[in-house]
């Protein structure tokens, strides 16, 4: 071992001496070094993977729009419930979207679950801009139910 900047007799406490291994430090240096390089490198693979994975799911949404706007509405439901289920975060923006049509889907389908997806997304998305239709199509649903308008 060399000794740096001490010399033999210097003493921070009373039977302590300092000295420093140069290639003890050179390779805690490296391994420093890698782990960062390892950290941000991770961060950016993560990064770009959910990139893709919101970049797919945007292609998916625009397909189910499409199928929505052309009143495909069983393959639409489909598509929607596919993002639904894909995508983990269900406050990001396209996640509520597609749990809206696709409660819009079951409803122009008749099906028995519209009712409970439409209650359902004003209880959990309460700031969407799309509250006071779902609103609206639930008072719909429930005018028709009452007239005997859907099975």
């Amino acid at each position: 071992m060399k000794n740096i900047g001490f010399q033999e007799n210097d003493r921070i406490l009373p039977g302590v001496h300092l000295s420093f291994d140069i290639s003890l430090m050179l390779e805690i240096n490296k391994f420093i070094i890698a782990t960062a390089a390892a950290v941000v490198l991770s961060t950016a693979v993560l990064h770009a993977q959910q990139s893709l994975k919101y970049e797919k799911s945007n292609h998916l949404y625009e397909q189910a729009m499409d199928l929505y706007q052309k009143q495909k509405y069983g393959s639409a439901y489909r598509a929607f419930d596919k993002l639904t289920i894909e995508l983990s975060d269900n406050q990001h923006e396209t996640y509520v979207n597609a749990y809206y049509y696709k409660a819009l889907c079951a409803m122009n389908l008749f099906n028995r679950d519209a009712d409970y997806l439409l209650r359902q997304f004003v209880t959990d998305h309460p700031e969407s801009p799309r509250v006071k239709n779902a609103y609206f199509q639930l008072a719909d649903t429930i005018t028709e139910s009452v007239n005997g308008v859907s099975p």
